[in-house]
């Protein structure tokens, strides 16, 4: 996008040369104008030209870990290339994710996706040893030791949490869910809500969420969110049972928590200036709004500064997979949701780094969550405030098998800060800032009421100073009313229906807005629920399962 500027600007002093030679303007400022526009273009060709900036605009720490690669592949294959690159560069397994671990049904789901035997696959993360290396050098002789077409493949292991690039999102901080004032701690600013204000805000009318306990509610339904977390110690990784005692609409908020340890940890972990920990818990009272008698597990892969790392969140999905194979979850869980309220940090061209851009072992993770029929919902992203036209979803949400959500406004309308989705629910809006009207600033704190149209309302953690509820925008918090409603739908199928299938069934009763850039439109629970058989004809969905054969 930067590049697009400097090709503007060289347009623009090429086209000003040109008038300057048809009306004769005096020979100095044609040759002032002929070396601004030479400089310009030596610029375009041999720099890396950024407005304000330079290269630093894309520090290599924000996107991936220094010191570390992920190498997938049949284990005896993998270790033989570690083996063999080994006089060039030291690498030293720090961990090692074993598809042999998995169930025998699982396995034999996975076999017709890869050309080996996958009890044979793992994903190793790599340290790098000894002298500095360069990870863009490591990860290219793996994958030239493995050849064109090799079943070993190396990657680096990404910064997550940002869905956006950090030359800065348009959409401002103070509205960001990642920056500062979006979040619940006294430190950031955010604005403070009244408690009543949850089940009376805006966004229960616009998705016609029906009102009281007469409807279905998600039992029998695990709810997975991989986010950040206020809960528990660095390092406890046993799951604990949490109570969120201010959070009693509809129901009391109770919820498993589990917590890993990321690269920023430990006791010289520097303390984050933005203490966004309270991001997951938001997530978790909005799904826990449409589907109350859910088994929510928050899950903290990202650190209070809302970053983590792709490994990290592959060892937290492997472990949640294991935990919800048929033989190891209660008998009463019958479908699982995984929502995602983040992305993996893919660096932009200009950045650079070469370094493949292809996340496949996050894709290997994703094929085992489907073969246990697991939903996976994910965030589109905020990139796309002030732009005449909104991005592509981030990465994972622009995947055919995730279902992206975009956020939308309590006029139906897309959220002038939301990239595009599969579907849409409301996350809030911006409104015009100052002098620039026509910009996009977000305005959380201008919130007074549940009828604000720039916030949604949900739960952080309660301190003396707050309510326990904040003001937020974002698609962040869109995406957990989706993976509530895909409880809902797994429910009323009896646990029984393919990601797809729900999917499709959300899809065909959401409210038509028009609007291709927030796909199927806006989520509608009353005529999910109500149209469920309906859509499930029109759209060639068995709801009853088939003979099981002897």
């Amino acid at each position: 996008m930067q590049t697009r500027y400097l090709q503007y600007s060289i347009l623009g002093l090429a086209l000003a040369l040109l008038v300057s030679i048809l009306v004769n303007w005096p020979l100095w400022l044609l040759i002032l104008l002929l070396v601004l526009l030479l400089l310009l273009i030596l610029l375009l060709l041999f720099g890396s030209w950024e407005p304000g900036g330079d290269q630093t605009d894309y520090p290599p720490e924000e996107f991936f870990i220094q010191d570390q690669v992920i190498v997938r592949g049949p284990a005896a294959e993998v270790e033989a290339i570690i083996q063999q690159i080994g006089g060039t560069v030291s690498l030293q397994l720090e961990r090692r994710l074993a598809f042999g671990d998995l169930s025998q049904a699982l396995q034999d789901c996975l076999d017709p996706c890869y050309d080996v035997n996958i009890a044979d696959w793992v994903l190793d993360l790599y340290r790098l040893t000894g002298t500095e290396q360069d990870v863009a050098a490591v990860i290219q002789a793996i994958n030239q030791q493995a050849g064109p077409g090799g079943t070993v493949s190396a990657e680096p292991n990404w910064v997550s949490g940002h869905p956006w690039e950090p030359a800065g999102s348009p959409w401002e901080p103070a509205g960001s869910p990642w920056e500062p004032a979006g979040s619940g701690s006294p430190m950031s600013g955010a604005q403070d809500a009244d408690p009543a204000f949850f089940m009376q805000q805006w966004a229960w009318n616009n998705i016609d969420l029906p009102a009281g306990s007469n409807r279905l509610m998600g039992q029998g339904l695990r709810i997975g969110v991989f986010d950040t977390s206020p809960f528990g110690e660095v390092g406890a990784t046993v799951p604990a049972a949490q109570s969120v005692d201010w959070v009693t609409e509809p129901k009391p908020l109770h919820l498993t928590v589990k917590r890993y340890a990321l690269p920023g940890d430990g006791a010289t972990a520097v303390a984050s200036q933005r203490d966004l920990s309270s991001h997951g818990l938001f997530s978790a009272g909005i799904a826990h709004a449409l589907a109350p008698d859910a088994d929510i597990h928050l899950i903290r892969v990202l650190g209070d500064d809302n970053k983590g790392d792709l490994f990290t969140l592959l060892l937290a999905l492997f472990e949640f997979i294991q935990a919800n194979l048929p033989e190891n979850r209660p008998v009463e869980i019958m479908g699982v949701v995984i929502n995602w309220s983040l992305g993996i940090r893919i660096p932009p061209d200009e950045a650079d780094f070469g370094l493949p851009r292809e996340v496949l072992s996050m894709q290997d993770l994703l094929r085992a969550a489907r073969c246990l029929g697991m939903m996976v919902v994910a965030a589109a992203g905020n990139d796309s405030a002030n732009l005449d036209r909104p991005e592509p979803a981030n990465l994972p949400a622009n995947w055919p098998s995730v279902f992206g959500v975009a956020a939308s406004t309590q006029a139906n309308g897309r959220s002038c800060f939301s990239n595009r989705g599969n579907i849409a629910a409301p996350g809030g809006n911006g409104r015009p800032g100052g002098p620039n009207e026509h910009r996009c600033v977000p305005a959380n704190q201008n919130c007074t009421s549940p009828k604000c149209p720039y916030s949604v309302v949900g739960p952080v953690m309660k301190t003396g100073k707050n309510s326990g509820f904040i003001y937020w925008s974002g698609s962040s918090f869109a995406t957990p009313m989706v993976a509530g409603l895909a409880a809902l739908v797994m429910e009323r199928g009896g646990g029984r229906l393919l990601p797809g299938d729900v999917r499709r069934i959300i899809e065909c009763a959401a409210t038509k807005v028009g609007d291709a850039d927030l796909g199927a439109g806006i989520i509608n629970v009353a005529r999910t629920l109500a149209q469920f058989e309906e859509c499930a004809a029109k759209l060639g969905i068995e709801l009853s399962p088939p003979a099981k054969a002897s």
